[in-house]
């Protein structure tokens, strides 16, 4: 199976918009901090965040996995690190104004 972005990238060698696509699952993102594993094709905030779901060198369902938080983003969902009512509370104290994933 393939899509427009597959095949525009077959055609002139290179993505058709900003940022990167995979050909295996068809989803795209534009930033370049987040990871995206190409064995459970979910996306990851960070490369740091995407190695917790490696867990003792297996990988592992990020949903399994208590550390990780799914977020919907405009770019669909992307897993985040948990964050512990208490630190969440520090940072809302320093006003960092960034919407902060529960634990």
């Amino acid at each position: 199976m393939t899509c427009e972005i597959c095949e525009f990238a077959a055609e002139h060698a290179h993505w058709p918009m900003a940022g990167t696509h995979c050909r295996d699952c068809h989803r795209s993102w534009v930033s370049t901090s987040q990871a995206h594993c190409t064995l459970c094709h979910e996306n990851f905030a960070t490369n740091g965040v995407a190695d917790l779901h490696w867990v003792k060198g297996k990988h592992t369902d990020p949903a399994l996995v208590a550390k990780l938080v799914r977020v919907e983003e405009s770019s669909g969902p992307v897993w985040r690190g948990a964050v512990s009512d208490q630190e969440r509370t520090r940072l809302a104290r320093l006003g960092s104004g960034v919407a902060i994933p529960a634990a």
